[in-house]
């Protein structure tokens, strides 16, 4: 008898583990009413989903750690369990701005359509007959690289646009300039 009541006097007391305060959101995560580790995965889990660019050719998705993205989500979560309620708390995330650099350089590569300059082909009655002339486009890189940097660092996922410019030609038929036609079967000059 004397046994059992000391093991019992010596089991430790059940803690209950520590919640995070009512409405508190960590990089636009709510986390509020939950234990650490809950909290940890669901965290993670929103840094660590693809940021979605929507292209011409359809949705194109970035891998948060090709751009080398580390995220401080320990400190986040200290940071959490601390807090009063209704806070909103962002993980520090650093990131690889070379990285993101070559991930645009990529959707450039891909998407960048040059300009297509007008060019005389021909002559007919009436004078020269030139190509059209059509307009190129450029993935506008320093506006990417931007966006995509603040996704990384908000933890925010909402889908980009590619964000593109459009590229004049350097001429076009009205901007040619003189043109000179020669026609040697009636021996005549036509500017």
């Amino acid at each position: 008898v004397c046994c059992a009541g000391l093991a019992c006097a010596a089991a430790p007391a059940s803690t209950p583990a520590h919640l995070i305060a009512r409405g508190v959101t960590v990089s636009g995560v709510r986390v509020g009413g939950m234990t650490a580790v809950p909290a940890r995965d669901r965290i993670t889990a929103s840094l660590t989903s693809p940021i979605q660019i929507a292209t011409p050719s359809g949705v194109t998705t970035i891998d948060p750690a090709r751009a080398g993205a580390v995220a401080e989500i320990d400190a986040a979560l200290t940071g959490a369990l601390a807090a009063q309620p209704g806070r909103s708390l962002t993980v520090p995330v650093q990131y690889s701005a070379d990285r993101v650099a070559t991930i645009v350089s990529d959707l450039a590569a891909t998407f960048d359509k040059p300009a297509v300059s007008a060019a005389v082909i021909g002559a007919d009655a009436s004078g020269p007959v030139f190509s059209p002339a059509k307009a190129g486009v450029a993935v506008d890189r320093r506006t990417m690289g931007a966006a995509i940097g603040d996704l990384l660092r908000s933890g925010e996922r909402t889908p980009l646009t590619l964000l593109t410019s459009v590229v004049p030609p350097r001429r076009t038929a009205a901007s040619f300039g003189p043109v000179i036609v020669v026609n040697r079967a009636a021996n005549t000059l036509r500017l």
